[in-house]
């Protein structure tokens, strides 16, 4: 997991829980997804840019990120997450 507050904290960084982040804090994102790609592991980040619409923080977490796997607040989130990875919910 990259979480951006703690991260923040972390470098110094007391008030970087939304983006932007400074350089050091996406560089050191980079290197825990790339380290997480290595060994297989799916890469979760509480990444987050409230001036972002639903579709677009989704899109951009998944397709520039890459995020595996997220937390959804509601149900709308969650069907447009599974409609773009392609995934289903069996109950």
């Amino acid at each position: 997991e990259w979480g951006p507050g703690d991260m923040g904290m972390s470098f110094g960084h007391d008030d970087a829980h939304d983006p932007p982040y400074p350089q050091d804090m996406n560089e050191a994102r980079d290197k825990i997804k790339a380290a997480l790609d290595r060994q297989g592991i799916a890469f979760y980040s509480s990444w987050a840019d409230p001036s972002m619409t639903m579709e677009q923080r989704l899109d951009f977490s998944v397709d520039v990120l890459g995020v595996k796997m997220m937390g959804a607040p509601n149900k709308a989130w969650a069907d447009y997450g599974r409609r773009k990875t392609g995934r289903t919910m069996p109950v």
